[in-house]
């Protein structure tokens, strides 16, 4: 697991909590006990454990959705500096946790909204909440130090693993990601997993986005390859003639 673009919700153990449940996103584990409310001989039947499985939209509003946004610019590609706006969705209902990142680098890191959420802050990488009821939300932005390079014109972001764990089972996770980036110097490479049917990926010449509901554990590589100057300086003797 790449630690440099991966953060880790960890979830803080105390003694009011029976359960736990670990729903990471490069990031978390939450401490929440609705899932035992559910008794159902299907559910424990059905159980993930662990093998990544693409799934159709949930219906139950206490699935977890993390919404992530990245933004590349022009410097990203030399220092590695990256955008970053997380927002979680339907935060399990516990008195305290804590969501503890682990990014290589992380700078200007700020809660900007929650909702449902009796008090929130930051200490370093981590953000603790404490009375937290249903529908639960929260958005922090940072700039994160996530753009690898690999050789002179190649680069990666590595996303995950995105998972949700109750003792031995992965429950649905609901995950959105959009990365922003200039368009007119680098080109989306490759994407890992592939799009495929509820693993929806939509590449444009400055966004990428995808889109998933599953179970399991799921990695996201994002790849990108500078453009050569020569079919810049073509583009741009096009757009003259043009003109």
């Amino acid at each position: 697991m790449s630690t440099n673009i991966i953060f880790i919700f960890t979830v803080l153990i105390t003694a009011f909590s029976a359960s736990l449940l670990f729903a990471a996103e490069p990031e978390a584990q939450f401490d929440d006990d609705s899932w035992l409310e559910d008794d159902s001989e299907t559910r424990s039947l059905e159980v993930n454990e662990g093998e990544l499985t693409f799934i159709e939209p949930v219906k139950d509003n206490r699935t977890l959705h993390s919404e992530k946004e990245l933004t590349i610019t022009e410097s990203s590609l030399s220092t590695g500096w990256v955008y970053m706006k997380q927002c979680y969705f339907n935060i399990s209902p516990i008195d305290e946790t804590d969501i503890v990142y682990s990014y290589k680098q992380m700078r200007n890191f700020k809660i900007i909204s929650s909702k449902n959420i009796g008090k929130a802050s930051t200490d370093g990488q981590v953000v603790h909440l404490q009375d937290i009821s249903a529908h639960a939300a929260m958005c922090v932005t940072a700039e994160v130090n996530v753009l690898d390079k690999r050789g002179a014109d190649n680069f990666v972001i590595n996303n995950g693993p995105y998972y949700q764990q109750f003792f031995d089972g992965y429950f649905p996770y609901h995950v959105s990601l959009t990365v922003n980036f200039p368009g007119e110097l680098v080109r989306v490479s490759g994407v890992s997993p592939h799009s495929q049917p509820l693993f929806n990926v939509r590449a444009g010449e400055h966004q990428l986005s995808i889109d998933t509901w599953f179970e399991g554990i799921l990695t996201i590589q994002i790849e990108f390859q500078r453009k050569l100057i020569s079919n810049l300086i073509h583009f741009n003797k096009h757009d003259t003639d043009k003109t």
